[in-house]
């Protein structure tokens, strides 16, 4: 009775996967390369900010920028009320701080985000996150100057 019992029960999760199996075969294929799917700077880096007082600033290391997607970071450590978020260009030497899209990204919630920029609309091949701290706390996961996903923007 347990054997019929599990069998209905699994058995059209079985006929849905087959189904799916089925028409992904058939589907054509195509010629893109990985860098036309996903841009070679959307690997994610580890970010982590100790801020130690009101007006305190971190960054992360600084990579590059290789499209105008909007930047991902992925908060999943977060011990401060809020905190604005930056991302800056460089090139050759110099940076251009707060390429941002209006301004800043305000940040109230752990999770995973886009911050909008004009870091590579500017000619900058290079980006920086950067935090803001509104008092003493702790912000960290990570981040990727580009992204291939799709989430809600924090600007």
């Amino acid at each position: 009775m347990l054997l019929g019992t599990i069998a209905r029960r699994v058995a059209p999760a079985i006929a849905s996967l087959l189904l799916v199996g089925g028409i992904a075969t058939c589907m054509p294929a195509s010629s893109a390369y990985a860098d036309d799917i996903m841009p070679l700077t959307s690997e994610d880096q580890g970010y982590f900010f100790t801020f130690k007082y009101f007006g305190d600033s971190q960054h992360s290391e600084r990579a590059s920028k290789d499209d105008a997607t909007a930047s991902y970071i992925y908060v999943n450590h977060m011990t401060i009320y809020d905190v604005h978020l930056y991302v800056d260009g460089y090139w050759n030497g110099s940076w251009n701080f707060n390429l941002t899209r209006g301004g800043y990204a305000y940040l109230v919630d752990p999770g995973q985000w886009w911050i909008h920029n004009y870091v590579y609309e500017n000619g900058y091949p290079e980006a920086q996150l950067r935090g803001l701290a509104s008092e003493a706390g702790e912000l960290g996961g990570l981040w990727s100057p580009d992204s291939w996903g799709t989430y809600n923007s924090l600007n």
